[in-house]
């Protein structure tokens, strides 16, 4: 039986540019900014392949909620709104969070 991947627990796999600081690999739909995040680097490098500007892109494991916490937060800045896993073009529907609920489930309780 496979497990279903948690993002809270989880790792992550993200691409990002590290000739360009702060760029993230993103889709917009309508007017909503979405971040791209993946639950393993095969489906990560199957997305990179068919992206011509995301030649420079690699590929970083985040593990930590702090990791995770970190990159979110960035992303928000850029104008980012939603978190969509394991995106695949085409595809009719992808497992997606409000970018702010999951920066609110990745911090731990006090």
């Amino acid at each position: 039986m496979v497990q279903a991947f948690d993002p809270v627990i989880d790792s992550w796999v993200v691409a990002v540019n590290p000739t360009k600081p702060g760029e993230f690999l993103t889709v917009v739909a309508g007017s909503a900014k979405s971040l791209l995040v993946f639950s393993d680097a095969t489906k990560a490098e199957a997305m990179l392949c068919g992206l011509s500007y995301a030649a420079d892109f690699s590929l970083d494991v985040l593990d930590a909620w702090t990791m995770k916490d970190s990159y979110l937060t960035a992303a928000r800045r850029t104008g980012a709104e939603r978190v969509v896993f394991d995106y695949i073009p085409g595809a009719h529907s992808a497992m997606a969070a409000p970018l702010d609920r999951l920066l609110e489930a990745l911090r731990p309780r006090r």
